[in-house]
C-alpha cells in the first residue's frame, strides 16, 4: 500500500522521530537499522522492523506494523509475525510491537482477545489524528524537528 510505503521512507530516513513518537530518546536510533524484512518460508512480511546494530537480548527490537484499512486480523497476524521472526532469529531476544493507525476508526473491532497483550508496555497504538498539531515549519510531528 502507498501509505506503508511513506511510514517506511520516513522512518528509513528519519529513524529518530519513531523513537521519539514512543517516548524514547532520539539517539536511540543510532543504535538499530531499519528495513522491512521477509521471514523465510512462510512469506510472511513486516511493514517495518528495527534491529539493532550491535545484538543485545536486552534490548527490544521494535515490529511496526502501518494498519491503514479496516482489519479484524491485526493482532493476530502481528503477532504470527512476531512469533515466526523469534523462532528463526532468537526466542531471548526481547521485542515491543508498534501498531500505526491514521485514526481509531481504522482499528479493528474485537480487542477482546488481545485485551491483556495491549495494555502492555510491549505494544504500542499510536493513533495520527491524536498526534499533537506541530508548529508551523516543523515537520509534522512536534518530535521531530
Amino acid at each position: 500500500m502507498k501509505t506503508d510505503s511513506l511510514y517506511f521512507r520516513l522512518f528509513k530516513e528519519l529513524p529518530e522521530c519513531f523513537f521519539e513518537l514512543l517516548g524514547r530518546p532520539s539517539t536511540d536510533a543510532g543504535r538499530y537499522r531499519f528495513d522491512a524484512v521477509e521471514i523465510k518460508d512462510t512469506a510472511v512480511r513486516l511493514d517495518g522492523f528495527y534491529a539493532l546494530v550491535e545484538p543485545d537480548e536486552r534490548e527490544p527490537v521494535y515490529f511496526v506494523e502501518f494498519q491503514s484499512h479496516r482489519s479484524e486480523r491485526v493482532y493476530s497476524n502481528l503477532l504470527l509475525k512476531i512469533g515466526l521472526y523469534l523462532e528463526k532469529a532468537n526466542p531471548n531476544q526481547d521485542w515491543r510491537a508498534v501498531v500505526i493507525y491514521p485514526n481509531r476508526a481504522v482499528e479493528q473491532a474485537n480487542l477482546h482477545p488481545y485485551r491483556g497483550l495491549l495494555q502492555l508496555e510491549q505494544f504500542t497504538r499510536i493513533y495520527v489524528e491524536d498526534l499533537p498539531e506541530a508548529p508551523p515549519g516543523t515537520f509534522g510531528w512536534t518530535y521531530c524537528d
